[in-house]
């Protein structure tokens, strides 16, 4: 079975004699030395990236699933420079991915004990995870960090003729303490924000604020978040207010 894995086996035969007092009795361990352990890989639901620079390296910090294309994530973190990342679930996170493509110029490279970044600064992660030959192949892509608002708090929305997705960048902060703030919204109508992952739709990678914290899109909003998720995950916006957002943690406010 080439998808199998060879390990050794130990094994031992246990009996009990009924009616005496002789109670368990086991034989010598004996040694398989070559037992082939099948393995089924398993797409993951939920995934976790975690290291000293995230979450002051307590505790993990999940990605968002690409909305519409399977076996996708994305997130941002803050990476001090020599630090370390990994991803997994929630429960472990010692992977490491198959492959780096740092396009933003992070100095990441792959090492034994994660993803190593020569450079500090705040970047994007896009992560693809799929099933090869029955084992699970990952590629992470490392993106400067970028998140934005648009839609009519904006005046627009990405996509539209004349409409300049850059002047709506929020300003990140010099670390993981601080706060990304964005500009002033011009006009007024329901939040629309996103993490930039170059060559996605802005909509999948979008993201609205749900009990203070950041709710990443996975519903079709052919409306919009009120009319197709809940009133509950629709947040108004005004002229002259600001979305702030702490990426380390995931929370955000409009004020």
């Amino acid at each position: 079975d080439p998808s199998g894995k060879e390990l050794a086996a130990y094994i031992r035969l246990v009996a009990h004699v009924n009616g005496t007092d002789l109670g368990w009795c086991c034989s010598n361990v004996i040694t398989l030395p070559r037992v082939v352990v099948s393995y089924i890989a398993v797409m993951p639901t939920d995934v976790y990236v975690a290291g000293p620079s995230i979450r002051g390296g307590g505790e993990p910090k999940e990605l968002g699933a690409v909305y519409g294309n399977t076996g996708e994530w994305y997130g941002m973190v803050y990476m001090a420079a020599g630090s370390t990342l990994t991803y997994g679930d929630a429960t472990s996170q010692a992977s490491v991915p198959t492959t780096l493509d740092d396009q933003a110029e992070a100095g990441a490279s792959l090492t034994d004990n994660g993803v190593t970044f020569a450079n500090a600064g705040w970047y994007a992660l896009y992560l693809k995870i799929a099933i090869e030959n029955n084992s699970l192949r990952s590629a992470l892509a490392v993106y400067p960090g970028i998140a934005a608002v648009t839609g009519n708090a904006t005046n627009g929305f990405v996509g539209d003729a004349g409409y300049d997705a850059t002047a709506w960048y929020l300003t990140a902060p010099a670390d993981a303490s601080g706060q990304w703030e964005s500009p002033a919204f011009t006009g007024s109508g329901e939040l629309r924000a996103y993490i930039n992952i170059p060559g996605l739709d802005w909509w999948r990678t979008e993201f609205t604020i749900y009990n203070g914290s950041l709710y990443w899109r996975d519903a079709d909003i052919a409306s919009d978040w009120a009319t197709n998720v809940g009133a509950d995950y629709s947040v108004a916006c005004s002229p002259g207010q600001k979305l702030y957002v702490n990426f380390d943690y995931d929370t955000a406010e409009v004020k």
